[in-house]
């Protein structure tokens, strides 16, 4: 699967994080990819999907996701 996460620390401490699956078939059981995307959810090109509250959910061929994580304590 062509399935990845990439961060961004911004001024205040926060995180930007982009959870992208990029392929064309779709990618189950994402547990750790959906605890590692955290945060408040800012977009995603599937929202019948994200967030399920699912921890095992699947994410869909072709799909992103961007949250904002609050800086850390």
């Amino acid at each position: 699967p062509r399935t990845f996460i990439a961060y961004w620390e911004l001024r205040d401490g926060s995180e930007l994080c982009v959870l992208a699956h990029l392929d064309r078939t779709a990618l189950h059981e994402v547990e750790a990819e959906v605890e590692a995307a955290s945060g408040r959810l800012l977009y995603t090109t599937h929202p019948d999907v994200w967030p399920s509250g699912d921890r095992q959910q699947t994410l869909p061929p072709w799909s992103v996701c961007w949250h904002l994580r609050p800086p850390a304590a």
